[in-house]
């Protein structure tokens, strides 16, 4: 893992669809002012480090695995990546609706079903 403490805004991919959509309605309902820039991301109390990720991915499967840090030259990466998603909340109405540990728990359950068949 190149940087384990580094922050990111992590969320489950319908999360932000849910939010797209929600915004094609609006402009394919002709509603001025929604034909711009939108983050649709996860809410700040679940931008989580790379190494919380992995050490609860790694628990929510029972895996005994480990991780190590990759010590070589990597270039250079944020420390921290957050999207500021006050206009969605504000101006579409939308919210993410699972928090993080919801997020991953649904996430694993969907892997290990795909893997059983």
């Amino acid at each position: 893992m190149r940087n384990p403490l580094s922050v990111r805004p992590w969320q489950h991919v319908l999360e932000p669809i849910g939010g797209y959509l929600k915004l094609c309605r609006k402009i394919i309902f002709w509603v001025d002012g929604f034909d711009e820039a939108w983050n649709f991301g996860p809410n700040d109390t679940d931008c989580k480090s790379v190494e919380w990720i992995t050490n609860t991915l790694l628990e929510l499967n029972d895996c005994k695995n480990s991780w190590e840090q990759d010590l070589n030259y990597n270039p250079h990466e944020a420390q921290l990546l957050k999207l500021d998603i006050s206009k969605a909340k504000n101006r579409l109405r939308w919210m993410p609706k699972w928090d993080l540990d919801y997020s991953l728990k649904k996430i694993v359950q969907w892997h290990k079903t795909y893997l059983s068949k």
